[in-house]
């Protein structure tokens, strides 16, 4: 760099950045993650017959293995009424997970205004696929700023306390 000018010579890097296909990030592989809530809708499902879920995005702040894209997670609600129970514990586990007290009260998962709550919240979460199945666990509430002060990112496991 020229202290004069502020001008930094990049040329040796020329070639291979014309060369460099455009990298297109896809699903996000099985490891832990430190994201940050980015959204949350709820919304009804496009295929029939039509069920209401919450539609989590969360965008990856550190990772073990170097992806640095969005993670998509989707809470739709079981048709079989043996299942609820175990859904909706879940569902509150994830929300104490960013901070948000939810009493199980369903007509506030139409609130904007309470799913805004969780926006921002940093957590960490835990990718496992299993065939054409991905599952998506949030398994605790991390500090992102404790990263900036040198404290460790997530690593990979072998704990298993995923469904599958």
């Amino acid at each position: 760099m020229s202290e004069e000018s502020g001008y930094i010579d990049v040329s040796d890097y020329a070639k291979a950045a014309k060369e460099a296909p455009v990298k297109v990030f896809g699903e996000a592989p099985d490891g832990t993650y430190w994201c940050v809530v980015d959204s949350i809708d709820f919304k009804m499902t496009q295929k029939e017959p039509s069920r209401p879920m919450l539609s989590w995005q969360y965008q990856v702040a550190q990772s073990a293995n170097g992806y640095s894209g969005k993670i998509f997670k989707n809470n739709v609600f079981p048709t079989d009424a043996s299942k609820l129970i175990d859904f909706f514990g879940y569902l509150k586990a994830d929300f104490a997970a960013c901070g948000v007290e939810w009493d199980g009260d369903v007509v506030l998962l139409n609130s904007q205004d309470f799913l805004a709550e969780v926006l921002d919240s940093a957590v960490e979460i835990k990718v496992k696929t299993k065939g054409e199945f991905t599952n998506v666990k949030v398994n605790r509430a991390v500090d992102l700023s404790a990263t900036l002060k040198g404290a460790i990112a997530p690593t990979e496991s072998d704990d298993d306390d995923l469904p599958f």
